[in-house]
C-alpha cells in the first residue's frame, strides 16, 4: 500500500505592518484560531495559512499545503530589478586584520547572471563558495574596494573617531570613488549599520551623494549590496593570508576567547607593540591584553 504524501510547509517571515493585507486577502476562509499563539488562520481549498504572534515586529507564517510554495511566494520581497550600486563592509567583528569595504555598480541586464550565479546575503555563504565567485564578480561588476589596515585605524581612533564614523568614511570613499570612475545615475543603498539618526549624523560633515540611502539587512534586498559584501569577504580573507605568511603563523578570526588566548600569546613572543600593527585596539580584547602583560613587568 503507498502512503499519502506528506502536505509541503512552508516557512516565512513577514514584517508585522503588512500583516493586514495578508489577513484581508485571506479572510473569507478564516477559522477559529488554533491557539494563542496565533493572529491569523485561515483555511482555503486545502491550503492552509497561520500567521503567529510577532516577536520584534516580525511574524512567522506558515503555508501547508501542495501549493505553499507558490502562495509563499506572493508575500516574500522580490529582488528589485533595476539598476543600483550598493556598499558593504567586513572585519568589524574580527579583533585581527583590517576593515574592509566595497561598492559596486549592477547593471539591470546583469541581475539574471547574478541569480544564477548564486550572489545573495553573504551569511549564507560559506568562504570557499564565495572565493569560487570572485572572479565572475569582477568580470560582471564595476566596483571599488578600500582597506584600512589596523596601524592606519589606530590613526583614525586617535582622532577621536569610533568605528561607525570610520566605517561611514569608507563607505563614503568607496561610493564617491565608484561615481567618479563608473558615472551611474541610479540608488545607491548601504547595509545600515548604526540607527538612523546616527547614520545621518554620520554623513552630515561629508560630502553629499546622490541618491543615497541605507537599509537594514540590505544584503538580502539588493543584490550591489550582497556581492559588495562577498567581494568584501574574500579581500578580507586574501589580506588575512598575507597576514599569516608574514608572521607565519595562523591568525583566528572574530574575538573570542581563543582569539585572545592566541593574542597574548603573540604580544608575548613579538611584543605588544607589534600586536598593535595586526589588531584592532580599541577592542575590549586589547585592553585585557596590555593589563596582562603589565602585570608580567
Amino acid at each position: 500500500m503507498q502512503s499519502k504524501n506528506r502536505s509541503k510547509i512552508v516557512s516565512i517571515s513577514i514584517p508585522y505592518s503588512t500583516i493586514k493585507n495578508m489577513i484581508t486577502f485571506y479572510e473569507d476562509g478564516a477559522r477559529p484560531l488554533p491557539s494563542i499563539y496565533h493572529v491569523f488562520f485561515s483555511k482555503i481549498n486545502d491550503l492552509t495559512i497561520a500567521i503567529y504572534q510577532p516577536k520584534k515586529g516580525i511574524c512567522k507564517v506558515v503555508f501547508q499545503g501542495e501549493k505553499s510554495e507558490e502562495e509563499s511566494l506572493l508575500w516574500q520581497p522580490q529582488t528589485p530589478r533595476i539598476s543600483h550600486a550598493g556598499s558593504d563592509e567586513v572585519g568589524t567583528g574580527d579583533f585581527f586584520g583590517p576593515l574592509v569595504v566595497v561598492a559596486s555598480y549592477v547593471s539591470s541586464s546583469h541581475i539574471e547572471q547574478l541569480q544564477t550565479l548564486g550572489v545573495k546575503d553573504s551569511k549564507e555563504l560559506d568562504d570557499t563558495m564565495m572565493k569560487t565567485m570572485k572572479p565572475a564578480l569582477q568580470s560582471l561588476l564595476q566596483f571599488v574596494t578600500v582597506v584600512i589596515h589596523p596601524e592606519k585605524y589606530a590613526t583614525f581612533l586617535e582622532k577621536g573617531m569610533n568605528m561607525n564614523q570610520i566605517k561611514a568614511s569608507m563607505h563614503h570613499v568607496a561610493i564617491n570613488q565608484l561615481m567618479k570612475k563608473y558615472p551611474y545615475d541610479a540608488p545607491t543603498i548601504i547595509d545600515q549599520f548604526a540607527t538612523d539618526a546616527s547614520m545621518k549624523r554620520y554623513f552630515k560633515n561629508l560630502s553629499v551623494l546622490p541618491k543615497l540611502q541605507w537599509e537594514e539587512k540590505a544584503e538580502s534586498k539588493h543584490l550591489a549590496v550582497a556581492a559588495s559584501s562577498i567581494l568584501a569577504r574574500v579581500r578580507f580573507l586574501e589580506e588575512m593570508t598575507q597576514l599569516n605568511n608574514t608572521y607565519q603563523t595562523h591568525f583566528p578570526l572574530g574575538a573570542n576567547p581563543h582569539v585572545e588566548t592566541f593574542a597574548l600569546t603573540f604580544a608575548k613572543q613579538h611584543s605588544l607593540d607589534t600586536l598593535k600593527k595586526v589588531c584592532k585596539i580599541n577592542f575590549s580584547t586589547f585592553k585585557r591584553i596590555e593589563q596582562s602583560l603589565s602585570e608580567l613587568v
